[in-house]
């Protein structure tokens, strides 16, 4: 597993390779990221040709999205489907959030997974499932690390992932993040003579196990199939098409 070489976008990775049901992920099918707003024209021409790049899917709230615009894509399509309304500090990333009321990373995923942005993370994956694009889909928030990270369990367990592959592949962005939540949390322990915010901004840029386990605890409160189906609302035809386009079966 590795990230794809950009020199404007740090955690941009591709699904392909990972283990699931019966087969493995193709390359170039299902690519999770950060956002695209300092991609070059190297960048744009890698993921288009490369990878095969036909839609964006942007997770993030508007003033994120005002804030950080992604660079268009010429012939890519664009959409824009956020998570939840407004600004859910520690999740997303507007420029002005109080780092002194962060709450707890676990929280947050838990709240998500139990309220109506659940509705919107299933409207996302079933646009992945259900709609073939002919080519790849990017799925991406600010860091490309919690609403991503969401979506691309919930991908994951459509296509019968082992949840320690779905936890590999969640963790992996520590090897991105880690630099960058060690130079965040210095600054506020400095600045703000605060170690409890420090450690919280810590938390932010981190994938943990304890996040991700939300979305688990959350899908097996009603079972797996069950989720599947009334949740995310996909027929087993739907499933069986995503795979046949998206899996190498074994």
């Amino acid at each position: 597993m590795e990230n794809i070489r950009l020199s404007g976008a740090k955690n941009i990775r591709d699904l392909g390779g990972i283990m699931v049901n019966g087969g493995v992920i193709k390359p170039h099918k299902l690519l999770r990221g950060s956002h695209l707003g300092s991609i070059s024209d190297n960048d744009s021409g890698i993921l288009a040709f490369e990878y095969e790049l036909k839609t964006v899917i942007d997770l993030r709230t508007k003033t994120e999205k005002d804030e950080i615009p992604d660079i268009q894509m010429s012939g890519i399509e664009y959409l824009e489907m956020p998570i939840f309304d407004g600004s859910l500090p520690g999740l997303s990333h507007e420029s002005k959030q109080d780092i002194d009321n962060i709450p707890d990373m676990r929280e947050l995923y838990e709240y998500v997974m139990n309220s109506s942005c659940v509705d919107n993370l299933a409207a996302v994956v079933r646009k992945i499932v259900c709609e073939d694009n002919g080519g790849s889909y990017l799925y991406h928030c600010t860091e490309g690390k919690d609403r991503t990270g969401m979506i691309t369990a919930l991908l994951l367990t459509v296509l019968g992932a082992d949840r320690r592959d779905i936890l590999e592949d969640y963790l992996f962005t520590n090897t991105i993040n880690k630099k960058k939540a060690q130079k965040y949390y210095f600054l506020v322990k400095y600045f703000k003579r605060n170690k409890t915010a420090a450690d919280r901004v810590y938390n932010v840029f981190l994938a943990k196990e304890e996040y991700i386990n939300e979305v688990f605890k959350a899908i097996d409160k009603i079972g797996e199939q069950e989720f599947i189906k009334d949740v995310i609302k996909l027929s087993d035809n739907d499933i069986e098409q995503f795979r046949k386009r998206t899996v190498a079966e074994m």
